[in-house]
């Protein structure tokens, strides 16, 4: 029988443990090392990947290091509550980075599977987009209406050409004030 006394485990700790029993990058269940006295760090025990756990009127989960491997080298320095990893698609994620950068790269040639990767990326936050706006006459485009890739599509109200890109562009700046 075992009678020494177990460490009380802080309550970062405990929330980190229970609300991520698998690492959000690696999927491994081997758990973290924690680390820290005032600010809590969690390392996953596989990929070796590091969060800043923090507690400010709710948990703000931070990654500070990378796993060993690279992955999830664009989540780098991003706080999130748990429910953000709990539900983090990389493969998701990963793309709409790279729809970002290359918008705000000013790129005007995307691939087809990056405006269908972002209408599925926005439906999987539960955000349906039906319909979005000309920037010149603010007359209503359905999505249904958009090509599948970038093209050059004419607004049905007042003709003006409009780069699909552009219009996806304008929804996601639209997102990001939000």
């Amino acid at each position: 029988m075992d009678s020494a006394p177990k460490k009380k485990q802080h309550y970062l700790e405990k929330a980190m443990c229970e609300s991520l029993p698998k690492c959000p990058l690696c999927k491994s269940d081997l758990g973290y090392q924690f680390s820290g006295i005032i600010n809590k760090f969690a390392q996953c025990k596989q990929c070796k990947a590091k969060w800043w756990i923090q507690y400010w009127g709710g948990y703000i989960v931070e990654l500070v290091e990378v796993s060993s491997d690279g992955i999830g080298s664009f989540l780098l320095d991003k706080k999130h509550d748990f429910s953000f990893w709990q539900n983090l698609n990389l493969e998701a994620q990963e793309q709409a980075e790279e729809i970002k950068t290359s918008m705000k790269n000013g790129r005007s040639s995307l691939p087809t599977e990056y405006f269908d990767g972002l209408l599925n990326i926005l439906k999987e936050k539960g955000i349906v987009l039906e319909k979005l706006e000309c920037p010149n006459c603010g007359g209503i485009i359905r999505v249904s209406e958009l090509p599948g890739k970038e093209e050059i599509i004419e607004c049905k109200y007042c003709g003006k050409s409009i780069l699909a890109t552009n219009l996806f562009k304008r929804y996601m700046d639209q997102l990001h004030e939000k």
